[in-house]
């Protein structure tokens, strides 16, 4: 659908200079997380999710805080039960009690920025439930009341839908997006990439924008956000879901994908991730290695009882020699169409 250009790369003049988007391999001091509820879309699933969630929150207490957002008080006395059965400190936690509609809170929470002279801030944009999807209200509230709850001075609140899944930076002025999300007319209507663009670089200060139009998982309801195709690692190594079985459906879309990556962007180093092949009654879903997240000194990297878990867990330790990789089984997630990383939102500074 997009013609022979796969991959666009956008200079862009005017920025902010003195601002960046935080890379996610940066020091961190909390990872955010929205526990799964009675009124979420998990409402079947919540055994299965608890077991994912307090593995999740005992390997970030590892290495750092979590902020564990509750429905209520009730849900968060529950919340704290299984996390104590999990071994799990309760003051390398920090609850909060914020209704919300969904868990994806990768789209919803703040994003963090810093200036060249050390001023930290958090970006917080608007958020439409992956353009109208689905129930939204709650979520898109979590950001300005967290902020208000924690009393962050340095809180700028944008009115553009940008969902946190869908951008990747490598922390140096490139910001790295598909086409088909951040462009979608259901997120900002008939704004043209030429006003994205800019409004991508005041915001965020990159002066480069990778545009991405090859490559989806099936069933990815966020129209194709980058967290599951490809991610950088540090400045220098991006990892990329890649397909070795011509049959599979995604093989010529993966491999435009590749052929992009490696003809626009020549200065990374990639590491090529496996496609799972994951199904539940029937359905393929998009389930992605390269959905992990990076903590301090520490990666966590979605399992899905498949043969190709292994091969993922040494590839992506490749890309990160020096961390710890750890697997945490995540099916259960897929139920709903997102992952680990879709279900976390590193934070870099909490003034």
């Amino acid at each position: 659908m997009y013609g022979i250009i796969f991959l666009s790369v956008i200079c862009l003049n005017g920025i902010l200079k003195n601002r960046r988007l935080v890379p996610e391999w940066a020091e961190q001091k909390a990872v955010l997380l929205v526990w799964p509820h009675a009124e979420s879309d998990f409402k079947d699933d919540l055994p299965a999710l608890a077991r994912i969630y307090s593995d999740l929150a005992y390997w970030i207490t590892q290495y750092e805080m979590a902020w564990i957002i509750c429905f209520d008080e009730v849900h968060q006395h529950a919340v704290q039960n299984c996390l104590e059965k999990r071994g799990v400190h309760l003051s390398r936690c920090q609850f909060f009690q914020i209704p919300t509609n969904d868990i994806w809170v990768r789209d919803f929470g703040p994003l963090c920025a810093q200036t060249s002279d050390g001023e930290e801030f958090w970006l917080c944009f608007q958020f439409n439930g992956w353009g109208g999807k689905y129930p939204y209200t709650l979520d898109n509230q979590v950001s300005l009341k967290l902020s208000q709850e924690l009393k962050i001075k340095n809180t700028q609140f944008i009115s553009f839908i940008l969902e946190g899944g869908g951008i990747e930076t490598d922390g140096e002025g490139s910001l790295l997006a598909t086409s088909s999300s951040i462009l979608n007319p259901n997120r900002n209507g008939a704004l043209s990439q030429k006003e994205v663009e800019a409004i991508l670089s005041r915001t965020l200060g990159v002066n480069r924008i990778l545009w991405l139009n090859e490559g989806f998982l099936q069933n990815d309801d966020t129209d194709g956000h980058i967290d599951n195709l490809a991610r950088f690692c540090n400045k220098t190594t991006l990892c990329y879901t890649a397909c070795q079985n011509p049959k599979d459906e995604h093989f010529r879309a993966l491999a435009l994908m590749e052929q992009a990556l490696r003809a626009g962007v020549p200065q990374y180093h990639l590491i090529p991730l496996p496609l799972p092949h994951l199904q539940i009654n029937g359905q393929r879903l998009p389930a992605s290695y390269a959905n992990f997240l990076i903590i301090q000194n520490a990666v966590l990297v979605p399992l899905f009882n498949l043969p190709t878990d292994q091969i993922a867990l040494a590839q992506i330790t490749k890309a990160f020699p020096t961390r710890k990789v750890i697997g945490i089984e995540c099916t259960a997630l897929l139920k709903q169409y997102g992952g680990l990383h879709c279900a976390t939102r590193q934070l870099h500074f909490m003034r």
